[in-house]
């Protein structure tokens, strides 16, 4: 597949660099700007590559949502691995039937399904996006939207827990996950958690659960009963990340386009 490749660098080095490993010598390299009247351009029939959304990099991602681009996204791995790696969007846009060799023990012990047996319990725990993410793709009324779209199917109690959250006196994710009857998240890596407990998701295209999500009418219904695959999601997300190593082998690379293009 012959196609011109562009890698939008962030201005952090650190950021740079890794974006750098990644698509090694198979790109052109266009640093983002951060001035507010910067736009990226993207010429015809290209691949583009960015790492993030601060620092201008946000634009690259949201002009490739626009034009429907073939765009590549690098930002925090899952379970243990370095950095992830995924294809039109932040997470895995595509189910691909992986094995479990890539996935961490801890991912693999899944916790019973609680579904909506016996009306379970619990709140609605809900993990919106943060500033830059919704301003990269135009969700800035994403929280408020969802609020009152949640109350009309359920009158359950609303927990919020803003990103970020991890600060020596916020509050405890292992409890607050304990607690929720189903977590509703536009895009957090901790869909992944959820699965894994057992508890219900309603996530949107660019959660790590998104595979595994139901619909905010189902809520308070025995539809929450139907377990998703949650292992194949979890081991497909595995496949998505990548350690350092993976990165300078090109196996990263390799695995990517796979998982974008089946090759």
């Amino acid at each position: 597949m012959v196609i011109n490749n562009y890698a939008f660098l962030d201005s952090k080095l650190t950021k740079r660099q890794r974006l750098e490993l990644f698509v090694q010598d198979r790109a052109n390299y266009i640093l983002c700007e951060t001035d507010p009247a910067w736009e990226p351009h993207f010429p015809d029939k290209s691949t583009v590559f960015v790492n993030g959304v601060l620092r201008g990099c946000g634009k690259v991602c949201r002009r490739a949502v626009e034009e429907n681009a073939q765009w590549f996204y690098m930002d925090n791995g899952y379970g243990h691995y370095w950095q992830r790696i995924t294809f039109k969007g932040t997470a895995p846009s595509r189910l691909l039937d992986r094995p479990n060799d890539r996935t961490p023990a801890e991912l693999k012990n899944l916790q019973p399904w609680r579904g909506n047996h016996g009306k379970s319990k619990g709140n609605i725990l809900i993990l919106p996006p943060s500033f830059p993410y919704m301003e990269t793709f135009q969700e800035d009324q994403w929280l408020n939207n969802i609020i009152h779209s949640i109350k009309e199917y359920t009158d359950r109690s609303l927990v919020v827990r803003p990103k970020p959250a991890e600060t020596r006196d916020g509050p405890c994710w292992k409890q607050q996950l304990s607690d929720a009857y189903c977590l509703v998240s536009f895009g957090s890596n901790l869909g992944i958690d959820a699965m894994v407990q057992g508890v219900p998701t309603i996530s949107f295209k660019y959660c790590s659960s998104y595979f595994a999500s139901f619909k905010l009418e189902d809520l308070e219904t025995e539809k929450l009963n139907q377990e998703p695959d949650r292992q194949k999601i979890i081991n497909n997300c595995m496949y998505h990340s990548f350690t350092r190593d993976e990165f300078e082998s090109g196996y990263a690379w390799d695995i990517s386009m796979e998982n974008a293009y089946e090759l």
